[in-house]
């Protein structure tokens, strides 16, 4: 019996810890993210540099606050991609325009961890979003940039870029989010494949997989969405038949809808056990893409092929 209570206590202990440096971090990243936020360029990056990891010791907190700094205070040029007279990608252009593209922030985000004492390389390839067209990617030509930094002697993913906000009817919109910092291997795969396989750090999805699986949009990655079964982005339209989705997520699930290019919407009946989401969607119009928007969110995109049952 005492040997039960030891561990019962020893295991409580544990759980303790863990919440009590989660807690710690949260904490510090919330200074760390408000002091970044209200910054200005003092007019030199070292001096910007040792303003932002003023009392900062450790690898992840210098990182965090370079990475929260260009979130917030850099846009991204839809301009500049159309012109490229325009566009500035060197890290003291972007900071004076207060906006680029991606390979901008990717620049600028090693420039500053460079000079912070960090170890970091910017990372092309390609990326996967809500204009994407599934099974259609050119591998002949990347279109994405993103970062790794050396934490604690460990490579990790970054995409400042996708952090700072996303565009809509081709204008921006800040929104700082962090699911693009430290964003372990096997979330990033899902919507970044890099040119060089090393940058996969580990993950084992090949270029046909990539290609052929659905979109993965940011709230994918928010909720913190696994076990998705349905693994293949192309579906097959039919009159009748219904298509079964499910997934696992720990996050609380208000609604489901389901949307396609028409502009049609529709909710749908889902069920929720054990953290495990279950539901079925019908596929009717061939060229299309559908998504599927998770608590308002647009969470995950398909589309169909031009084969068509009755």
């Amino acid at each position: 019996m005492k040997n039960i209570l030891k561990f019962a206590f020893i295991f409580i202990a544990i759980i303790w810890v863990n919440l009590t440096i989660a807690q710690n971090e949260n904490l510090t990243y919330t200074t760390i993210d408000e002091h970044a936020k209200n910054l200005k360029f003092p007019g030199k990056i070292s001096s910007l540099v040792d303003s932002l990891i003023l009392n900062l010791h450790s690898d992840k907190e210098k990182a965090r606050s370079i990475y929260s700094w260009i979130a917030f205070h850099i846009d991204y040029d839809f301009i500049g991609l159309k012109d490229e007279s325009k566009l500035k990608i060197d890290p003291l252009g972007v900071i004076s325009n207060g906006k680029s593209v991606c390979q901008g922030y990717a620049n600028l985000f090693t420039e500053l961890a460079t000079q912070a004492g960090l170890e970091s390389k910017v990372i092309v390839g390609w990326s996967k979003n809500g204009s994407t067209k599934i099974g259609e990617i050119d591998w002949e030509n990347s279109d994405h940039a993103w970062n790794v930094v050396k934490i604690d002697k460990q490579w990790q993913l970054i995409d400042v870029t996708w952090g700072s906000g996303y565009g809509k009817n081709k204008k921006y919109i800040r929104k700082f989010n962090d699911i693009y910092f430290l964003t372990p291997p096997e979330k990033m795969i899902l919507n970044h494949y890099p040119e060089e396989d090393e940058w996969k750090l580990g993950s084992n999805v090949n270029k046909e997989y990539f290609d052929n699986s659905p979109i993965y949009n940011t709230p994918y990655l928010q909720f913190g969405i696994t076990d998705l079964n349905q693994s293949t982005g192309i579906l097959k339209p039919s009159l009748f038949k219904k298509i079964e989705i499910s997934f696992v997520t720990e996050t609380k699930i208000k609604s489901i809808l389901l949307s396609c290019d028409n502009g049609k919407t529709s909710n749908i009946n889902f069920s929720h056990n054990d953290n495990t989401i279950k539901f079925e969607i019908k596929v009717k119009k061939k060229f299309a893409i559908y998504r599927i928007a998770i608590n308002n969110e647009g969470t995950l995109d398909f589309t169909t092929v031009n084969s068509k049952e009755d």
